[in-house]
């Protein structure tokens, strides 16, 4: 009987061995094939980190700031814009008589450039334009007035003589081209500058003129 409970121990023994092998193997493959879980989490202070190092820093960006000058330069003041307004009602309200007055100095212009120049047709035989030449290209054979450049003709009103007519006054400034023939060199063009300064004395409008190169 002892030797029979030995012989049914050592069975149970080596059953329970054996459970235990196989419960060890189903582990071990089991530990084989686990897989780790994707960790889905966000780290917000690695992702603001990333971010920030794409952000272009102060070196980077070319900002020009203008200074408190330069932004109130751009700003009329009040003078000029009223000067502006005043100057634009000026204009539509006497504009025919600005007009007129414009006419009336071109017409003693040119009769006191008559008057300055001995002229046979468009031929400066003496006087003011051709002494100028002369003096500064030497002795001529001929200047003949060309065309005058009236693009280029400016005519301001300084004083409309509103109060006192011999107040009146107007600058025309033109400018005329001609053809110069030296004594011996070919012949060439020049450009003449006049300034006529119009006045007006005992209600007469008066022009001087000044010519230059």
């Amino acid at each position: 009987m002892v030797q029979a409970n030995e012989t049914i121990r050592a069975g149970t023994g080596f059953k329970a061995s054996v459970i235990v092998g196989l419960i060890a193997m189903l582990v071990i493959s089991g530990m084989v094939a686990f897989k780790a879980p994707v960790d889905n989490s966000v780290d917000i202070d690695e992702l603001a980190s990333a971010v920030a190092s794409r952000m272009p820093t102060a070196a980077t960006v070319d900002v020009t700031i203008p200074t408190a000058a330069e932004i109130a330069a751009l700003i009329p003041t009040v003078e000029d814009t009223d000067n502006q307004k005043i100057q634009e009602l000026w204009d539509e309200v006497y504009s025919v008589e600005v007009g007129d007055l414009e006419e009336l100095a071109k017409e003693v212009c040119i009769e006191q450039f008559l008057d300055d120049n001995d002229m046979d047709g468009n031929e400066f035989e003496d006087g003011d334009v051709f002494e100028l030449l002369e003096g500064f290209h030497g002795e001529l054979d001929g200047v003949y007035f060309d065309k005058e450049y009236a693009d280029d003709r400016e005519v301001t009103v300084t004083n409309l003589g509103l109060d006192e007519e011999d107040d009146r006054a107007v600058t025309i400034i033109s400018v005329i081209r001609v053809d110069v023939e030296p004594d011996l060199d070919d012949e060439f063009r020049d450009k003449v500058y006049i300034n006529c300064e119009v006045t007006s004395d005992d209600e007469d409008l008066e022009a001087e003129l000044t010519y230059s190169l």
